[in-house]
């Protein structure tokens, strides 16, 4: 019988097997020179925002061109 540790690890490398691949030129874009701890975050968290809108804009059925932004 496989370890909890080794089962834990198949699940993990099952789930990565399928993520999504990202463009080296999205990369490139995203990442422009050196990067810090806090530079990864926020282009982490502005990626993040983006893909949540983008979702919501589908289940609403709106275009994102249509959503008011907040400062």
């Amino acid at each position: 019988m496989p370890s909890k540790t080794k089962l834990k690890n198949a699940a993990i490398a099952a789930r990565s097997a399928v993520a999504p691949k990202i463009p080296a030129q999205l990369l490139d874009q995203l990442a422009q020179g050196p990067m810090t701890a806090e530079s990864i975050q926020w282009v982490t968290t502005a990626l993040k925002m983006a893909l949540i809108e983008r979702a919501l804009c589908k289940v609403l059925g709106i275009k994102a061109q249509q959503v008011v932004r907040k400062p």
